[in-house]
């Protein structure tokens, strides 16, 4: 398994889980980002320390510390 800011842009990979220590996991999971769910990294920010994903068809900015609190595998 990988941790979302470990993904290589424009692959699509599942969500996995969330960690418990995740302080916005009740908003992740709230825009969509639940186990089982694709998910596919786009843009990356040319300041670092952000990234923009593709989740159901809407692209959502997530910062690269909030990432490596969800687990992902490739399909």
């Amino acid at each position: 398994m990988v941790t979302l800011d470990k993904l290589i842009l424009n692959k699509r990979v599942k969500v996995v889980t969330i960690s418990d220590n995740s302080l916005i996991k009740r908003r992740l999971l709230d825009i969509g980002i639940i186990p089982g769910i694709d998910i596919e990294k786009i843009m990356l920010s040319p300041f670092k320390g952000i990234c923009a994903y593709l989740v159901m068809d809407s692209i959502i900015a997530i910062r690269d510390d909030d990432a490596s609190d969800i687990e992902v595998c490739y399909d």
